[in-house]
């Protein structure tokens, strides 16, 4: 009788520490997602950027814009 007590109290603690660990994680996950937010922003902007500088390549621009650039020799 004794051995299934101190079996439960062993599974009782284990599990008290998993649920102190989940609870961490979950602390360090909230800090961690307000910095993705901003950087998705950021890159989002520069993407936008990056296709008005390009006309004529390969990532944006029409196929107009790339015929007249290879017909005026750049």
């Amino acid at each position: 009788m004794f051995e299934l007590e101190e079996k439960k109290l062993t599974q009782q603690y284990e599990l008290e520490k998993i649920k102190l660990e989940i609870e961490k994680l979950r602390a360090e996950n909230e800090k961690v997602k307000l910095g993705p937010c901003k950087v998705e922003i950021h890159i989002t902007k520069f993407r936008t950027r990056k296709k008005c500088i390009n006309n004529g390549t390969s990532k944006g621009g029409s196929m107009h814009d790339k015929q007249n650039m290879d017909n005026n020799g750049y």
